[in-house]
């Protein structure tokens, strides 16, 4: 209801902060599917925030990240995309002596997840086509 009350008065400009942050997956695909379609049609730029960057991925097409309020990471998200890749390696504590830095082996027990530096190009994601 929010997002319509906000779409009526045709901004130029729409503000949103955690919009998906409490809907269930279904809802979130649907909200940002309305957003997408509202974005096409009214012509309108949207800044939003997120912590769940797989929706960013589906909607974004220029990504900021932040850490402790500094930017880590900014660009096109396609660009990003292809010049970073999710490594994982054993979870272990890192205080512990030989703690292995993001290897990229998987290995039968648990996982974490590390992100790697940028590395050059090697396919398109999932859904999107090459250039």
């Amino acid at each position: 209801m929010a997002l319509a009350l906000a779409l009526a008065k045709r901004p130029e400009l729409l503000l949103l902060d955690e919009p998906v942050a409490s809907l269930d997956p279904l809802a979130r695909r649907e909200f940002l599917q309305v957003l997408m379609g509202s974005v096409a049609e009214q012509g309108l730029t949207v800044l939003l925030s997120s912590h769940l960057l797989a929706d960013l991925e589906r909607v974004c097409d220029y990504l900021i990240v932040l850490q402790a309020a500094r930017v880590q990471v900014l660009g096109p998200v396609d660009d990003l995309l292809e010049r970073h890749r999710l490594l994982v390696g054993p979870r272990r504590d890192p205080a512990s002596p030989g703690w292995p830095r993001c290897s990229g082996q998987p290995t039968p027990t648990a996982r974490a997840p590390c992100w790697s530096a940028p590395t050059a190009p090697s396919s398109t994601r999932p859904g999107r086509s090459a250039r």
